[in-house]
């Protein structure tokens, strides 16, 4: 069975010299960002089983902003997906239900940008050198168990870069 793995890292938030860094909200360009990358989901009518976000401020409120029916989610705050790297991510990935097919996580770099370097680096096409600001990446998991994760069978599979300069387009770098 194939599962689907989004990593969003947090829209635009303000400066860190006016606020705690936990405290940080989005600014009026991250809430556009996070409103494009929203309609991404929706044009492609995707359903997401499980939602992971940062306790950080600006991961919420990208949460907020991407404007999903959460209703048929499981959506958790998780206070350890602040500064979580890599190994961290792994250990969310494999204790998560065999029933979860699709999962979001909303966080931060450098820890998103490491485990996806990490994940994509055997995908054709498709290898994340850096990871801006709203950037969503998607990966595919070939395993039907999540304790199975650390095999790392996972690809690449797209990049979605939010343009908000012109209408939206959702055509992904590697379409």
């Amino acid at each position: 069975m194939t599962k689907r793995i989004y990593f969003l890292r947090h829209a635009q938030a303000e400066s860190s010299y006016e606020y705690q860094d936990r405290d940080r909200p989005l600014t009026e360009l991250g809430r556009s960002q996070a409103a494009v990358i929203g309609s991404y989901f929706k044009e492609k009518n995707l359903v997401l089983d499980k939602i992971l976000s940062s306790s950080a401020v600006r991961t919420t409120q990208t949460l907020d902003h991407l404007g999903l029916d959460t209703s048929k989610s499981s959506v958790s705050v998780e206070p350890r997906l602040y500064n979580a790297d890599e190994k961290m991510l792994e250990q969310f990935f494999m204790t998560l239900e065999n029933t979860v097919n699709s999962v979001l996580v909303i966080g931060h770099n450098p820890g998103l940008f490491h485990a996806a370097y990490a994940y994509s680096k055997e995908s054709d096409n498709c290898t994340v050198f850096s990871y801006d600001l709203a950037m969503l990446c998607v990966f595919e998991a070939n395993f039907e168990h999540w304790a199975d994760f650390a095999e790392r069978k996972i690809r690449c599979i797209d990049i979605i870069h939010p343009n908000i300069t012109t209408t939206p387009d959702f055509s992904s770098k590697f379409a």
